[in-house]
């Protein structure tokens, strides 16, 4: 069962060249929709893979043995030139100009090749030590439990109070859950696992997505959970392979609660973002910058993603969200502060969501009984621009049926109330948009199956459906 696991692969998808020209965004007249978060849900569901069909091509082929695939780097150059993660951390919507960019057209089978980028590891030996003090974090985390927190659902702009049991049974019958994490607070990455664990155990089939692990490294994290043993020496060699230090920079003690479950219960932790030399690339010249290889690699679904681009609602998106990061950025000297880095900021910060969200999306579509749960900066899952809006439109592009995500936020400001008041008025935005294409309203026969009353509630809240405090 691993070893099929860890057969997974990125697919090769067609290409087609387009010119983006000149590009007018239009922001559509606002409408107020009844919003809310119901906590009876229909299940998640999913079309019949065994029949299912892209073009002429069953997806139902076996994958080949081996590593994630497609015009990938070599190992040499992946680990030239040291790379500050924090210095590529870069935010979201794109202004892509008319010097032509290639996209990967609509797939016609989901395949690909591998290639190994990280050599096979050694199992390490027993550190008796460590694995017992190991086994005491997790149980001390268990004991903890959900029942103490806070947990609040969006109902419009209001914050609502609800139970942790109730937000959970909301969770379960999702197809993916994305939590938005602040990456220097350990408190978030241990609210983070006890909240796992209690999904795992009504789902049971669970994979964990991280943006702190990039995907060429897909193969060390599966040696970790499943043949390495729980250690102190495993941590060590996760911590090298992956390159933690250089590639996302952030606190590696932090993220081990989450890291340590996964490998106790033997959960695969799947890499979800792109590689550093990649959006080096893209943060200097633009998406153009991308390789016919990385396209097929890292966008599975080109239509949507040019039409999210093109979405009215898209310039109050990188306004709202991107903006404030952008500007984080020019005060650690990283960006000028002209509107060319700010665009090539936002192209960066697109490509990072989109090729999370496609990894993710594969996955499902390949595992549709297993809950995704995705471990991401508070940034990324907001709006119906964030990861988990853009795994919902992967999926349905591919046939998906009745694809379901959530957004959860973990322990962030109390001042988050004020600063979702831009989010919600954007949220009209994308609720307007959303009447001439796919948007941020469930469709009216979902919205009858789920027991809505009145027209159907907003997909996602702007800022997150749930937020839980621990």
């Amino acid at each position: 069962c691993h070893a099929t696991e860890r057969a997974e692969m990125y697919p090769g998808l067609g290409l087609q060249q387009t010119h983006a020209g000149l590009w007018t965004l239009l922001l559509a007249a606002c409408v107020d929709p009844s919003a809310g978060v119901a906590f009876v849900q229909a299940p998640a569901g999913r079309a019949a893979l065994s029949t299912l069909r892209i073009g002429a091509c069953p997806l139902a082929a076996q994958p080949r043995a081996g590593r994630f695939a497609g015009g990938a780097l070599s190992r040499a150059e992946c680990r030239s030139a040291p790379l500050d993660r924090r210095s590529l951390l870069v935010s979201g919507g794109v202004a892509i100009l008319g010097s032509g960019l290639a996209l990967p057209a609509r797939a016609d089978v989901l395949s690909g090749t591998s290639v190994p980028l990280v050599p096979e590891l050694a199992i390490n030996q027993l550190d008796q030590e460590a694995a017992a003090a190991i086994d005491q974090e997790m149980r001390a985390l268990a004991d903890q439990g959900v029942h103490d927190d806070t947990v609040f659902t969006f109902r419009g702009g209001l914050l609502s109070r609800t139970s942790s049991e109730g937000a959970l049974t909301y969770l379960a019958r999702r197809n993916a859950v994305f939590f938005g994490e602040t990456h220097d607070s350990s408190d978030d990455k241990k609210l983070a696992v006890r909240i796992i664990r209690q999904l795992e155990r009504r789902r049971g089939k669970v994979v964990v997505g991280m943006e702190m692990v990039q995907q060429p490294f897909q193969n060390v994290l599966d040696w970790y959970v499943f043949k390495a043993t729980p250690s102190k020496g495993s941590d060590k060699v996760l911590f090298e392979k992956t390159e933690w230090a250089t590639r996302w920079g952030w606190e590696f003690e932090s993220y081990l609660p989450v890291l340590h479950y996964c490998q106790q219960q033997k959960i695969r932790v799947l890499a979800l973002n792109v590689e550093a030399e990649v959006t080096a690339r893209v943060r200097n010249k633009g998406l153009v910058a991308l390789s016919k290889e990385e396209r097929k690699r890292l966008v599975l679904d080109a239509d949507g993603f040019l039409a999210d681009c093109l979405a009215p609602s898209f310039p109050e998106y990188a306004d709202s969200v991107l903006r404030p990061s952008f500007d984080a950025h020019l005060k650690m000297g990283m960006f000028q502060d002209d509107t060319a880095s700010f665009q090539k900021f936002v192209e960066n910060r697109i490509l990072w969501d989109e090729t999370m969200a496609s990894a993710a999306a594969r996955y499902l579509y390949r595992n549709p009984e297993t809950l995704m749960l995705g471990l991401v900066g508070g940034d990324h899952v907001k709006t119906g621009h964030g990861i988990p809006a853009r795994i919902e439109r992967i999926l349905e592009n591919l046939g998906y049926d009745n694809a379901r995500t959530a957004s959860v936020a973990l322990n962030p400001s109390w001042k988050l109330y004020s600063n979702s008041k831009k989010l919600v008025a954007l949220d009209k935005v994308e609720s307007k948009s959303s009447l001439l294409s796919r948007g941020s309203l469930l469709p009216a026969k979902v919205a009858r199956e789920e027991g809505w009353g009145g027209p159907p509630p907003a997909t996602h809240h702007p800022f997150s459906d749930i937020v839980w405090f621990s």
